[in-house]
Formats: structure tokens, C-alpha cells, sequence
């Protein structure tokens, strides 16, 4: 039967340098990653990539309905996003509705 060879390692740091917290060895293996996203992690591992993009003069398009219900003779307010970004269009539609005090 034949053994499979060793898998190779990376060198070791010393015991008192490998102490770091674990924002510090995740930021670590960060580094060492494909930035592309293409090296294999392990099962239960995840990552989170953030990108701040409010700060710009952005246009969110959308159409705001009164609508009817026919059966309960009610009346109300339907909004669609129609182009921008999802997060401000909530906050316009929320600022909207609080300001009409219905």
C-alpha cells in the first residue's frame, strides 16, 4: 500500500508571534488568498466583502401607485423601484410615507 505524500507547509511562525487574535489571522489569510475569490476554503468558512458606494449622488427611479381594493373598499399606496440602488429607495419610500402621516 502506498502512503500519500506529505502536504507541503507553509514555515511555522514562533509560539509567541502566533498568539494574534482572530481578526488578525483572518486578515492573514486574506492576504495569501486569490483575490479573485477562486482558492478552496474550508467547509463552514465564510467571508464578507463590503463595498461603500453611498456617498455619491445617486438617482433612484421608482413609481408611486394609490391603489383600490375592490373588496374591502380600501385604498392605498404601491411603490416600485424602478432603477437605483435597493437600500435608498427603502429609506426614500420610508422618508415618504412618514411625511404623508397616514
Amino acid at each position: 500500500m502506498d502512503k500519500a505524500p506529505p502536504t507541503p507547509r507553509t514555515p511555522g511562525k514562533a509560539s509567541a508571534e502566533r498568539s494574534g487574535s482572530a481578526s488578525e489571522l483572518s486578515e492573514q489569510e486574506d492576504h495569501r488568498r486569490d483575490p479573485t475569490g477562486s482558492a478552496r476554503r474550508l467547509p463552514g468558512e465564510t467571508t464578507t466583502h463590503v463595498q461603500h458606494d453611498m456617498g455619491d449622488n445617486t438617482v433612484v427611479a421608482f413609481e408611486m401607485l394609490i391603489v383600490k381594493v375592490p373588496l374591502l373598499s380600501l385604498h392605498g399606496l404601491q411603490f416600485k423601484r424602478i432603477e437605483g440602488n435597493t437600500w435608498q429607495f427603502k429609506n426614500l419610500a420610508g422618508h415618504i410615507l412618514k411625511e404623508l402621516r397616514l
